[in-house]
């Protein structure tokens, strides 16, 4: 199979799912355009990687986990260190414990629930909107 000139491309079709995202890439493209375009597939297959792992690993248990640990409102500093230490306490690990049987399903599940404690806290990763934001202030420039 021959692979056409330099391109980005995700598709997937799985049940009813069903996403394509490609870009062909020449001269007039950024590197910016490009990792635009990659955040946008990272956003695409994290959420179905939860919805994938939902039939091994209880995502409802680990949303009221983050609720619980991430309190609603402005974080201060003293409060999001808390957070994180709580991350790695025996209370944390006693209820993964109990939707996980093994260790590696267990630390699926931390990894899961610190990826979605940073989101609640807004310190995820990238987004496509923070991209395009710079993107526009770049341009201005």
């Amino acid at each position: 199979m021959e692979i056409p000139g330099d391109h980005v491309s995700f598709t997937a079709k799985h049940k009813g799912w069903i996403v394509a995202k490609k870009m062909e890439i020449d001269e007039k493209i950024e590197d910016i355009d490009i990792a635009r375009l990659l955040i946008s597939i990272r956003d695409t297959f994290t959420h179905k990687i939860y919805e994938y792992l939902d039939g091994d690993i209880n995502i409802q248990v680990i949303e009221e986990m983050v609720n619980e640990i991430v309190p609603a409102g402005r974080l201060t500093e003293e409060k999001i260190s808390s957070i994180l230490a709580t991350l790695k306490g025996g209370a944390v690990t006693r209820k993964l414990s109990e939707i996980a049987d093994t260790k590696e399903k267990k630390d699926i599940a931390k990894a899961i629930l610190v990826e979605k404690v940073l989101a609640k806290m807004n310190l995820a990763e990238l987004t496509p909107k923070m991209i395009d934001k710079y993107a526009e202030k770049r341009q201005a420039l």
